[in-house]
């Protein structure tokens, strides 16, 4: 039985109180740098941090890299066997319908994984990206945690363009927490050699009495590109996709975000109200087309 790690520190020693509240923060803020102080951790204590549902961390991508690393610097080449338990059975805790696809393929290629106690779990999750309809109910146990990047489901394709379709739910409560300058941002999209994610964020416009919602393009590489995109929402009451923004050969590069202001043409209240026609099921539904045109090179 999952436990969260406010009820583990009950009744514990102060080191390993602070111990939890140390990998805790590790997972939340730290970039991909492991920090070797954390190989002295028992294991006791990260099955507790990687098991909890109120974990708050960046992405699941980010929990899964952690306890490989652990792992290896803690478990030496000799104790392979032992290392190769261990993740196994940590691996289990994982949430893998929130990993992204690229991470879930290389955890069905790991040696230190048992296939057998995996690949049921990644094949679920890979089945719930691409249709949640025809996922399995082995993986219902585990809820979403609170990522600071949020999980998409993303569909790629070559032709005519290497592109792809991003779907990025947003839960009322997640909108209403972007008042009055916040933003969500998704996980990273993989296009090509690039990383872009989408993010949406509360706009103040001088010229308007309240805010609205916007909705971008991001780029975290250093290159420049040209895109096609286009933006789309499911709208009541039919719960069709609704194109409401769309961009070609539009150059992306980072710093820059194109996208839109005020992607509903409304007042945020408006947006928010619960008889409005883009909260469906108290969840914003969003799509969003990306195709790569090209890398643009700049002359020197």
């Amino acid at each position: 039985m999952k436990f969260c790690c406010d009820q583990l520190r009950r009744g514990m020693s102060e080191d390993r109180a602070l111990r939890i509240q140390q990998l805790e923060s590790y997972l939340q803020t730290t970039e991909d740098v492991f920090e070797w102080s954390l190989v002295g951790f028992p294991l006791n204590i990260i099955d507790a941090v990687i098991s909890s549902d109120v974990l708050e961390d960046r992405t699941e991508d980010v929990v899964y890299i952690f306890l490989c690393k652990w792992a290896k610097a803690k478990y030496i080449k000799s104790q392979r066997h032992v290392r190769r338990a261990v993740v196994s059975q940590l691996s289990s805790r994982l949430q893998f319908r929130y990993m992204s696809v690229e991470t879930l393929n290389k955890l069905s290629l790991n040696s230190d994984c048992d296939p057998h106690a995996t690949m049921p779990l990644v094949m679920d999750a890979l089945f719930f990206k691409s249709d949640s309809s025809c996922a399995s109910t082995a993986n219902l146990k585990f809820v979403e945690r609170v990522y600071k990047y949020r999980p998409v489901k993303v569909f790629k394709f070559n032709l005519p363009k290497q592109g792809c379709i991003v779907y990025f739910d947003i839960p009322h409560t997640g909108c209403r927490s972007m008042l009055p300058l916040g933003d969500v941002y998704s996980q990273k999209i993989e296009l090509g050699q690039h990383g872009i994610p989408v993010f949406a964020a509360c706009q103040h416009d001088p010229q308007q009495k309240e805010p609205s919602f916007g909705l971008f393009l991001d780029l975290i590489t250093n290159n420049e590109i040209s895109v096609d995109f286009e933006f789309a929402a499911r709208a009541k009451p039919s719960g069709t996709l609704k194109v409401l923004h769309s961009a070609r050969s539009c150059r992306l590069w980072k710093g820059r975000k194109p996208g839109t202001r005020n992607l509903f043409d409304m007042f945020w209240s408006s947006f928010t109200a619960e008889e409005g026609d883009y909260l469906c099921g108290s969840t914003l539904h969003l799509r969003v087309v990306n195709k790569h045109d090209r890398k643009i090179e700049h002359q020197t």
